[in-house]
């Protein structure tokens, strides 16, 4: 591959540099400050155009061996890359959906401890109010016992209390206050082998459901449809300034 120095040596590399300098010699002091001068100027923008097109041509003809070899080179690898990429994507998707799967199970497995520790405590809520109800019952039955001077009614009630209390104090010597459950770790999101690693990342992606609900600014303008509209003769569109701009085109003979 010819080098800078070689390159800027090429016969038509110097000539183009020569031309160059002489057209951009003149154009730079060239005055446009009445008809003549006008015409003087458009011969110099038709030489100018001459020179860029030539220029342009003589580019083409450098690059153009080169651009092939490059193009060539760059399908081959393309074409010998693709069945690779294709397993690589595979096995990334397998990889992402056991990770998923297994996130899942870990989720279940938390929402089943949870499931257990709260009917735990609702089991000793209900337990507690049927104490107190107990407790209540007993008192109610005593002092009607009283009333009636039952002794021996009395003696019952006062030993089922006592029963009633040491339930209570069971109940209240087994109870524990909610505490953290224990859950299952989730998996490290980098995994780690002799050979390398990978790592796992949440990335937040999108898809369009419905176009007529995205906000505003979320929306832009499409410049190509928008060029194709004034084309053809459209001069009004809402929220788009249409107004013409000189422009000077140049066609050598």
């Amino acid at each position: 591959m010819p080098s800078e120095q070689e390159i800027v040596q090429l016969p038509q590399v110097v000539e183009l540099q020569s031309s160059v300098e002489r057209l951009v010699a003149v154009a730079d002091v060239m005055p446009v400050k009445d008809e003549v001068d006008e015409r003087a100027a458009t011969d110099m923008l038709v030489a100018i155009k001459r020179q860029l097109s030539g220029s342009e041509a003589a580019r083409k003809a450098l690059v153009q061996p080169l651009n092939d070899h490059v193009g060539m080179i760059n399908t081959t690898i393309k074409d010998a890359r693709k069945p690779l990429e294709a397993a690589e994507e595979k096995l990334k998707r397998r990889v992402a959906a056991f990770r998923q799967q297994q996130e899942r199970e870990r989720q279940e497995e938390i929402a089943r401890l949870q499931a257990e520790e709260e009917a735990r405590q609702r089991a000793e809520e209900e337990r507690q109010a049927a104490l107190r109800a107990e407790q209540q019952r007993i008192a109610d039955e005593q002092a009607a016992a009283e009333a009636a001077g039952d002794v021996a009614e009395q003696e019952r009630l006062r030993e089922a209390e006592e029963n009633r209390r040491r339930a209570e104090e069971m109940l209240q010597r087994d109870q524990h206050a909610p505490t953290e459950l224990e859950v299952p770790a989730a998996r490290p999101s980098t995994i780690q082998t002799a050979a390398g690693r990978a790592t796992i990342r949440k990335r937040w992606v999108h898809e369009l459901v419905d176009e007529m609900r995205v906000p505003r600014e979320y929306l832009m303008v499409d410049d190509r449809l928008v060029r194709a509209a004034i084309g053809d003769g459209v001069r009004e569109i809402p929220g788009i300034r249409i107004f013409p701009e000189d422009d000077v085109a140049v066609r050598s003979r």
